[in-house]
């Protein structure tokens, strides 16, 4: 039951689950049916790709908002600007070539 809730909440719809499941159950595993599993699995791998970089930046603007500023209270917060974040990873990572 913990699968369908997943499937479901995942946005598989209630049709294309069905005939998943009676193919799990011994049924005739249609091309269809394989290819609509392949189909969702990229879009949950997709998924999974934007949240990590999610993860990055979020674990980026931590550090930001734990550093001390400079100019502290000097005008206002920079911690949730990502693009300063990604513009300083990509001047070190040419640094480092």
């Amino acid at each position: 039951m913990q699968f369908v809730r997943r499937a479901r909440a995942l946005g598989l719809s209630l049709p294309r689950l069905k005939a998943l499941m009676a193919a799990l159950d011994g049924g005739p595993a249609r091309p269809r049916v394989q290819e609509a599993v392949r189909a969702h699995l990229r879009a949950v791998q997709g998924r999974i790709k934007e949240l990590r970089a999610l993860e990055k930046q979020l674990v980026a603007v931590l550090r930001r908002m734990k550093r001390p500023s400079h100019a502290r209270g000097t005008g206002p917060c920079r911690c949730l600007d990502l693009d300063a974040t990604a513009e300083r990873r990509g001047q070190r990572d040419t640094r480092r070539r």
